[in-house]
Parts: structure tokens; C-alpha cells; sequence
């Protein structure tokens, strides 16, 4: 392992150890395992004590720390990718942006809707509500399909980029089954949309439907943000 050759004293040292141990988390780099951290961590305690023989009590317990806080990581498999993105690298950087963006409008609506909308109709006039919703609702079914398409269609382009491989054996992993499940609220939230498109235009829309519509798609949306954030950070 290179290090640095001017460490001069504990803090410096101890600075170094602690940033190569830190670039070794397996939480944020899924590739590296935990014998490799705990390796690079041994290692530096032994530059640290070959460059300082006589350092404190202080500095050696806060090595043995930071071994026990990396022995504690979770263990994660390294997750398979499709060679369909090293023949279109810049594909996979494009479709997450869509992706997000996607997402960011559609889920802005949803949490607007559940927690600014319903309470305004206490505050609001009937006859300005009705406006209002109408307003909206007119806008949503105007932009919100062209949204979905975005979305849906770069999630699915970076399935197939990266994650095929993954979702072949989805129980193979915390990774896939996380996966799994957040494709399938996914499908869910569509289905939630169609059934809302073919209400409107059947005029069999009401005001209960719409409360039940807003609420189930307000709870799926913050299990798909859970499911995004736990597929890198959750692993069994």
C-alpha cells in the first residue's frame, strides 16, 4: 500500500489512516469487501507505528475504534452488470437524469396534491376549490402522461443497461429483490394512473375515488424513495 512519506506526527497519521479506511466503505463502494477495509486498516496501523513507536494510548484506541465500527458494515455482493452499457456508456448518465427529473416532477405533484391541496379545501370556498381542482387536474392530465413516459421509459432503459443480469436472479441478492420490489410499486403507480385516466374520461371520477387515488399513490411513492435509497445500503 503507497502512502504518504511526510507524516509528521499522530493527528496527520491518524488523519491518513482514517481516509483510507473511509475510501474502503463497502456501503458506498459495493465492489470492495470488508476483508479488503480491514486489510488497508491494518496496514495503516503499521505505518502508523512503524513512523511513531511511542504514540499515545489515545490514538491507538481510536484505531481499534475504527476497525470496530468497519467490522459492523454489512457484507454486499457486488452487483452484475450488462454489458449492453460498455457498448453505450453515455447512455446509462442520460437515462438517470431522465430518470430523476422524471421522478422529481411526479412525486413534487403527489406530495402537493396530499399535503398542500387537502388542506386548502378547508380554507377555500367550495365554488373556488372546485375552480382550483379543475385547474389542476386539467394541467396534470396534460403533463403528468408525458411525465410517466419519461420516467417509465428511462427506468426501463437503465434495466437494461445494467440490471438484467441482476433481475435474471433477483432473490440472489438484497440488491435484485430490492430491485424487484420497487419495479413492482412502480407498476403499481402506473396502474393507479390508468385507472384515474379512464375515470375522467367515463365522468365516473368522484371526489372519494380521487381522495383514495392521491392517498394510495402519496404512501407507493415513499416506498419507492425507501427502496431507492435501500438498494445501495441494505443487504442481507
Amino acid at each position: 500500500m503507497d502512502y504518504p512519506q511526510n507524516l509528521s506526527n499522530h493527528r496527520s497519521c491518524l488523519d491518513y489512516l482514517i481516509d483510507v479506511n473511509r475510501r474502503r466503505r463497502p456501503a458506498l463502494y459495493p465492489a470492495q469487501t470488508h476483508s479488503a477495509g480491514l486489510k488497508n486498516l491494518h496496514v495503516g496501523a503499521a505505518v502508523l507505528l512503524e513512523h511513531h513507536p511511542g504514540m499515545t494510548a489515545k490514538v491507538l484506541a481510536k484505531i481499534a475504534d475504527e476497525a470496530r465500527w468497519a467490522r459492523r458494515l454489512p457484507r454486499r455482493k457486488s452487483v452484475v452488470t450488462s454489458s449492453n452499457e460498455s457498448e453505450y456508456p453515455m447512455l446509462y448518465p442520460l437515462f438517470l437524469t431522465l430518470h430523476l427529473f422524471a421522478a422529481l416532477i411526479f412525486i413534487g405533484t403527489v406530495f402537493f396534491e396530499v399535503l398542500f391541496l387537502e388542506s386548502m379545501r378547508k380554507q377555500l370556498p367550495v365554488k373556488v376549490m372546485l375552480l382550483v381542482e379543475q385547474g389542476i387536474g386539467r394541467r396534470a392530465r396534460t403533463l403528468v402522461p408525458w411525465v410517466l413516459l419519461v420516467l417509465f421509459g428511462a427506468g426501463a432503459g437503465m434495466v437494461w443497461l445494467r440490471y438484467l443480469p441482476t433481475l435474471a436472479t433477483p432473490l440472489a441478492s438484497s440488491f435484485g429483490t430490492l430491485l424487484m420490489l420497487k419495479i413492482a410499486v412502480a407498476v403499481s403507480v402506473l396502474l393507479h394512473f390508468l385507472a384515474a385516466m379512464y375515470l375522467f374520461r367515463s365522468d365516473r371520477m368522484t371526489a372519494r375515488y380521487l381522495h383514495f387515488i392521491h392517498a394510495s399513490l402519496f404512501c407507493h411513492m415513499i416506498v419507492i424513495v425507501l427502496l431507492a435509497k435501500g438498494m445501495f445500503y441494505l443487504a442481507w
